[in-house]
């Protein structure tokens, strides 16, 4: 992953109990290092989250590659 990607969260993650919420959001990664930044846009807002050394690229694909 690098800024300008576009990402979701992958359908395993979504389908597990208390995360079906997040199925239909969309973000571009702004940052990678050093935490990864990646500006969600979802039904009702959008927002900006910080992950630090968490496994959220396990839980993440790329949809389109940016620039």
């Amino acid at each position: 992953m690098k800024p300008g990607d576009l990402v979701r969260f992958t359908r395993s993650h979504c389908r597990q109990p208390g995360f079906t919420y997040c199925s239909d959001w969309w973000g571009i990664i702004l940052s990678t290092y050093p935490k990864l930044i990646v500006s969600w846009t979802c039904p009702l807002s959008q927002f900006i989250a910080n992950y630090g050394e968490s496994n959220v690229h396990a839980t993440l694909e790329i949809i389109s590659e940016g620039g």
